[in-house]
């Protein structure tokens, strides 16, 4: 599972983003947990992958009085 502010926002299709996709999605079969926007700017850039989607109960973002980025999390289920 990685977790990371890669400061590439997934909201916009540019070559990073697309070259991101590509490793992550495509050839390592990750998949990214949040769909939504990170900041209050309205950006992606703070994402969650993971190789064990199964195992997840539920993932998202919370709002954060101090930060114009949101808290994100997830929640697994137990074994």
């Amino acid at each position: 599972m990685l977790l990371e502010d890669f400061n590439i926002d997934l909201m916009q299709a540019n070559t990073e983003q697309k070259a991101l996709t590509k490793y992550l999605i495509t050839d390592k079969g990750y998949t990214q947990l949040i769909n939504q926007y990170t900041t209050d700017y309205r950006t992606q850039i703070d994402h969650v992958y993971t190789n064990v989607a199964q195992c997840v109960q539920s993932a998202g973002t919370l709002e954060s009085y101090y930060s114009d980025n949101k808290p994100i999390y997830i929640s697994m289920k137990a074994v």
